[in-house]
């Protein structure tokens, strides 16, 4: 009789906890715009789960256009979550020494990338970023030129081989993704592994099985705690993962470490910074990092400094096989610089300035697909929003893929426009003004465009993030990238095969193509 009473009180207890907590998130909600109903236990989860994963961006661009297009507010199972797609109030977060700790969204990535860069925190972030720093100074990602030119290159005969010359189409994302992770492994961790010649390799076929994965536990509310996940069979899967990523980084490590052993010299090679850094590093007591430590990084790494700029360059390549008008003037503007009797020249620092357009048509790219859609934090204290308290431990999240389509900043916000991005654009319009077009005409025929870009907040457009956890390798994806475009696009004709509207993104961490990115490659 009293054990049965013990476990009455006890489930009165965790049902009126429950009820408190159920009470305060809809305290919380009923003062900011919101996602719709709050659930007790899932909380807005039912909006997401079992939606396919091409519609999880549609639906929560449905759910803030019916707000006043600046903030939303939700709950993902008990947690309450702000969203915010407004440059203002994404300044309120991103711009903030305080609130730099990475929201509980990014858990599921832990067993990965344990305390690398990304995830990291507090102290531990502050000194890794000091540390890792040096590995992205400006000459030594110049020196990186020589093996941006190498793998480009490896990757146009690649593309024209098994496209057979225009031909056939091709899925152009696997392609983007082993030339990336070839530079990535010989730039920042000075190991040759020739990705692109192999035509079966795990890693990258591993990291899509993986995001897939985390993008499932992410919505999935009962499997966002380790004690439920690992009593999933999600549990073996992600352990299969693991030994692969993990098995794959130990090697990178395992052969840079004994290739510097068996060198007459210790000192920092040109190419190899990044991991020589980390191998040769000392903590302030003058301990070297443990192995672990320096796993954790070079798995960061890996896997951020390739997948994310696949990302970038194959939305880049669907946006202008589609725009072919944009095509031809990026081949003109090569030509300009290289000269057709040199057309199939090396590229040179200095080139890199000169390609204008070229920057323009990233930078577009990355506005409609930015490789990272959501930035999250967890606040550290109170947070007033529009004149509203946001309460501490409440997940902010950052969604960058509706924030660079705001109608109320972006005038045709859904569309390729990269002269957006030149500073001597003019138009016909005379408005100026970054907060008063009307949502409803967000799709207008107009030809001409409001020169908003040149007004807009630097919190408008935040492909890197921004702030004190921006991106450490921003510069050297921007040149690597504009690398590996300029030599395509002067021996390639990209021939679109999908249109861009028929190609959903995902939301996988990074922005991928649900079904690939397709296209035909047509020797110049």
């Amino acid at each position: 009789m009293l054990i049965l009473s013990l476990l009455v009180l006890a489930i009165t207890g965790v049902t009126i906890q429950v009820l408190l907590h159920y009470l305060k998130l809809l305290l919380y909600t009923r003062r900011f715009p919101k996602a719709g109903l709050i659930y007790p236990l899932i909380g807005n989860a039912n909006k997401l789960y079992d939606v396919p994963p091409e519609e999880i961006l549609p639906v929560i661009l449905k759910l803030a256009m019916k707000t006043d297009l600046r903030k939303m507010a939700a709950a993902l199972g008990t947690k309450s979550i702000m969203m915010v797609f407004h440059p203002e109030t994404t300044e309120a977060i991103l711009s903030s020494n305080l609130h730099i700790g990475k929201s509980v969204e990014y858990d599921p990535l832990n067993d990965w990338l344990g305390g690398g860069l990304l995830l990291s925190k507090g102290a531990k972030w502050k000194s890794r970023r000091k540390m890792l720093t040096p590995a992205f100074h400006f000459r030594i990602l110049e020196d990186a030129m020589i093996t941006f030119n190498k793998y480009a290159n490896n990757l146009t005969q690649s593309l024209l081989a098994d496209g057979d010359c225009g031909r056939a189409s091709l899925d152009i994302f696997p392609f983007m993704a082993k030339c990336t992770l070839d530079i990535i492994l010989e730039s920042a961790m000075g190991t040759g592994w020739f990705i692109q010649s192999q035509k079966s390799m795990d890693y990258p076929q591993v990291v899509n099985a993986m995001l897939r994965l985390i993008q499932h536990r992410q919505r999935s509310p009962w499997l966002m705690p380790d004690i439920l996940f690992n009593l999933s069979p999600w549990k073996r899967k992600s352990d299969e993962y693991l030994s692969v990523l993990h098995g794959f980084s130990r090697s990178v490590i395992e052969q840079r470490r004994n290739e510097m052993k068996n060198s007459k010299s210790n000192d920092l090679g040109k190419r190899t910074a990044f991991l020589d850094l980390l191998l040769q590093a000392r903590t302030s007591e003058g301990q070297e990092l443990s192995n672990s430590d320096i796993q954790e990084e070079v798995d960061t790494f890996m896997f951020e400094g390739h997948d994310t700029t696949a990302c970038a360059l194959s939305w880049t390549i669907l946006l202008l096989a589609n725009h072919p008008e944009e095509q031809d003037r990026l081949y003109e503007e090569q030509i300009d610089i290289f000269g057709q009797e040199n057309i199939d020249g090396l590229i040179e620092n200095h080139h890199l300035n000169q390609m204008k357009h070229l920057e323009y048509c990233i930078k577009e790219a990355l506005r409609l697909y930015p490789s990272v859609p959501v930035y999250g934090r967890t606040l550290e204290s109170d947070v007033k929003l529009d004149g509203e308290i946001v309460p501490k431990g409440t997940d902010f999240l950052v969604i960058s893929y509706l924030l660079h389509r705001n109608p109320l900043i972006w005038d045709r916000p859904n569309d390729f426009l990269p002269r957006r991005f030149s500073s001597d654009f003019s138009s016909g319009s005379s408005s100026t003004t970054t907060t008063t077009t009307n949502k409803n005409n967000s799709n207008n025929n107009n030809n001409n465009i409001e020169p908003k870009s040149l007004h807009r907040s630097p919190y408008a457009y935040v492909p890197f993030s921004a702030g004190p956890r921006n991106c450490i390798g921003q510069r050297f994806a921007m040149m690597e990238e504009k690398a590996i475009l300029s030599t395509l696009v002067r021996k390639i004709k990209f021939v679109a095969i999908d249109r861009v509207e028929d190609v959903k993104p995902v939301i996988e961490i990074v922005t991928r193509p649900h079904r690939g990115i397709h296209v035909q490659c047509v020797p110049r």
